[in-house]
């Protein structure tokens, strides 16, 4: 299979630095930790007992294009409890955060930085604990996916339900989405992350998920796999 692109350790680079200037100086750090460590990694071989039954050199990951914007959507209950919501990473992520379409009303300057701290603690951990290529790739291309945050208590009856779809494309494309969930003590949840594959086509899906969860808390988190059969998960 030809390769038209350059390899994904140079492109990640190109990708951290373009970034470096839209990124909160938070999620720069986590971008270049990210980037650092996957260049220090191969990718995994069935030499590895966790990647033993999957032989990823059939595949050449180095020829999918990247998306250029997200691919997750999400079908948010009728009502969420407050203080708290579902907002979309790049609004938390990024400098500036006005344009960006939220399903809850936009946390307050202090609901923020408690917010951002938090991503900030848990990516930083991430990052110190993956221990493949494919979690770093995700941790370093991080712009697709959701945050939600639930205040203590609370319960949200119906399920918040996402969807990650690729672009469709001629070319081969991936997703990279990630799902952040913080439920504080005493909370019930369900949450539904669907991958869905178009019918024509090739895609590789990248997704991950960090998931907090308080004391005496209930969550259901589930993966919805419906993907063809050019379609490969990684996650």
């Amino acid at each position: 299979m030809n390769n038209t692109l350059p390899p994904t350790a140079d492109r990640l680079a190109e990708y951290v630095d373009h970034h470096r200037a839209q990124d909160t100086e938070w999620m720069g750090q986590i971008r270049a930790k990210a980037l650092d460590k996957f260049q220090s990694y191969s990718w995994p071989t069935q030499t590895e007992e966790e990647w033993r039954r999957t032989d990823v050199s059939n595949y050449d990951l180095e020829s999918y294009r990247w998306p250029e914007s997200p691919t997750t959507t999400v079908e948010p209950p009728a009502a969420l409890p407050e203080p708290g919501g579902v907002w979309p990473l790049s609004a938390l992520i990024y400098k500036g955060d006005g344009t960006v379409h939220t399903h809850s009303p936009a946390p307050t300057p202090q609901e923020r930085q408690k917010i951002e701290e938090w991503l900030c603690a848990m990516l930083t951990r991430r990052v110190q604990e993956a221990d493949n290529r494919f979690q770093l790739w995700n941790l370093a291309l991080l712009q697709d996916g959701w945050i939600i945050w639930v205040p203590p208590a609370a319960t949200i009856a119906q399920p918040l339900v996402f969807t990650s779809t690729p672009p469709r494309s001629p070319q081969k494309v991936m997703a990279t989405p990630h799902i952040f969930v913080m439920a504080q003590e005493e909370t019930q949840l369900c949450c539904i992350h669907r991958l869905v594959g178009e019918p024509e086509g090739e895609s590789l899906y990248l997704p991950d998920c960090t998931l907090q969860i308080g004391a005496a808390s209930r969550l259901h988190y589930v993966n919805h796999v419906t993907i063809n059969i050019d379609s490969l998960l990684f996650g």
